[in-house]
């Protein structure tokens, strides 16, 4: 089976055993602090009420816990009794942000005011620019298949690919594309490879490890000198769904049969996904 064929089993639930709260936010941070990986200083952590009464620091971010995906996260800064997106530079109000979260519970839960929410350390890239950098290791139980780093700082999304050892991708345009409808949303790039490439890879490795699966995609980012893990995405919708990013037959068959060596590999671990999945 190639990439494509793997995810589709994944996502209509017929793999055994996948550890699927490693995707949730609230587990992360306890995930990561067992392992010995940074996650970024949680700062808050509560109902809607009390977060509406929190102190915010002049900087920070917001999210729903309950949500796996980047939908109602918010990178804030304090202006008076109101805030500013640091992405967007649009105004938020707290009576906005209460809005936002209750719609967002509603349509989660049916219950407005359920569900947790966190805040977070803020992270800047060495640049001071925020968000930093996205940077996407494709893992396969230790082995990394490509990564992947995009900055949404531009006008224009710009993807920039490497090789599973942070080598340059020389024939990224064989292995991957943009879909024609997403050509204005995004480019492909070149661009060096971090000066701590060697720092990202450990990570990655030793989160991949870790996780009680086959693949995972392991999204970081860095500030400082530091690695901070963001979340392990284990159904990642990326060059799937095949409407924005594009990946090529052969490596689609490449990385399926990484994925295959992973299974072997994790076969013959002293722990199996399923009772793995039950310590966490």
């Amino acid at each position: 089976m190639d990439y494509f064929e793997r995810m589709s089993r994944r996502i209509n639930r017929f793999e055994e055993g996948l550890p699927e709260r490693l995707g949730e936010k609230a587990f992360i941070r306890p995930f990561a602090d067992s392992i010995g990986v940074r996650t970024p200083a949680l700062l808050f952590q509560g109902s809607l009420s009390a977060l509406l009464e929190f102190d915010f620091p002049e900087e920070f971010v917001v999210k729903p816990e309950y949500l796996s995906t980047s939908k109602g996260v918010y990178l804030l800064a304090k202006r008076g009794t109101d805030f500013q997106s640091l992405v967007s530079s649009e105004q938020m109000t707290i009576e906005t942000l209460r809005m936002s979260y209750e719609e967002l519970a509603e349509n989660y839960y049916s219950d407005s005011q359920r569900g947790q929410y966190l805040v977070e350390e803020l992270l800047r890239d060495d640049s001071g620019d925020v968000p930093p950098a996205d940077i996407r290791a494709y893992m396969f139980q230790g082995t990394c298949g490509f990564i992947l780093i995009e900055d949404h700082m531009r006008e224009r999304t710009r993807a920039s690919y490497f090789n599973g050892d942070f080598t340059p991708m020389l024939d990224v345009h064989e292995r991957f594309g943009i879909a024609d409808k997403a050509l204005h949303l995004e480019e492909i790039v070149e661009r060096a490879a971090p000066d701590n490439a060697s720092e990202i890879l450990a990570v990655a490795r030793r989160v991949s490890i870790a996780v009680p699966s086959a693949f995972c995609r392991v999204d970081m980012y860095t500030s400082g000198k530091h690695v901070y893990l963001g979340e392990i995405t284990l159904f990642p919708g990326t060059f799937y769904y095949k409407n924005r990013k594009l990946m090529s037959e052969k490596e689609a068959i490449r990385l399926g049969n990484l994925w295959e060596e992973a299974e072997a590999r994790l076969a013959g671990s002293c722990l199996s996904p399923a009772k793995d999945e039950s310590n966490v």
